[in-house]
């Protein structure tokens, strides 16, 4: 079965397994970095929003050998993890006020991103672009990116966007900040040193305590200084992804070149293209309190 047989089988299949007052719909969505992925919504007729089930891992595990009952049985079981019970109250996306307090910020990459900046509130920062989203309450992970038409509805600037996102993100997405092989750890990779030699390899990952859009860590007030003295140290920054960047102490000797050849090509043959932050390799001076782009 090809891609577009795969689709179609899926869509057919759900419209005969979903009970009645519930519906599926395939949608075409643009990610980041201008990234599109086929995408099905399962549509309850009670409900005024619906979770996006992207379908490019489950044709993955198709590929893998899993069976297309199996692949129905997950998405169902997405469905219902993320489905909610009830209509989602719009009037708190209409009200500033009731919502300016689950507004955070991320950072994505500016030019691959041009033309959805085009009609969304940003800062451009490096070669890199600060954008707003809003938290979903009781949603797990949902979120609504903020765009120009939003801000116009709360007659609201991009700069009292950045003031309420400054306050929130740090609070409401606590960073989190360990030695490289504990993170790995908690993902159980095989073949990790033994815990009391972790602290030998000078990298860590640097997110919040999602693990998603953690990169805008590095905007956090104050949050830099504070690492660069428990590193008693200058430090350099690897854009992991849009969920976490890697940070290692400057050591006598290290090849900014080597580093930005390393970082692009782990973008291109490991990290998945919407998650791409930067190819570029930054920078922390202790002394001039800046995070800047190595040239």
């Amino acid at each position: 079965m090809n891609y577009e047989a795969f689709l179609q089988c899926i869509l057919d299949t759900l419209e005969e397994r979903l009970p009645e007052g519930v519906t599926c719909k395939y949608k075409r969505v643009t990610k980041n970095n201008g990234v599109e992925l086929d995408s099905v919504m399962i549509i309850k007729k009670d409900c005024n929003i619906s979770p996006t089930i992207y379908l490019e891992g489950f044709w993955n595990r198709y590929l893998a050998g899993r069976n297309i009952e199996d692949i129905i049985q997950d998405i169902l079981a997405a469905y219902g993890d993320n489905a909610l019970a009830e209509d989602f109250d719009l009037s708190l996306f209409t009200d500033f006020e009731k919502v300016k307090n689950r507004i955070v910020y991320k950072v994505i990459n500016y030019e691959k991103n041009k033309e959805l900046l085009k009609g969304v509130p940003h800062y451009r920062y490096l070669d890199l672009a600060v954008v707003f989203y809003c938290l979903v309450e009781d949603m797990s992970n949902a979120t609504i990116l903020i765009h120009k038409s939003h801000a116009e509805l709360w007659n609201v600037s991009e700069k009292d966007l950045l003031e309420v996102a400054a306050v929130n993100t740090p609070k409401l997405l606590k960073y989190k900040f360990s030695n490289i092989f504990s993170y790995l750890s908690s993902y159980n990779f095989p073949g990790l040193p033994e815990e009391e030699a972790r602290d030998l390899v000078p990298m860590y990952v640097l997110s919040n305590n999602t693990g998603i859009y953690g990169a805008g860590c590095v905007l956090y007030k104050g949050l830099l200084h504070k690492l660069g003295e428990r590193l008693e140290n200058d430090f350099y920054v690897f854009p992991s992804s849009i969920h976490e960047v890697i940070v290692m102490p400057d050591i006598k000797g290290c090849d900014g070149e080597y580093f930005r050849m390393m970082v692009k090509e782990i973008n291109a043959n490991e990290v998945k293209e919407e998650e791409v932050l930067s190819d570029s390799v930054y920078f922390y001076s202790r002394e001039r309190d800046n995070l800047e782009m190595l040239k």
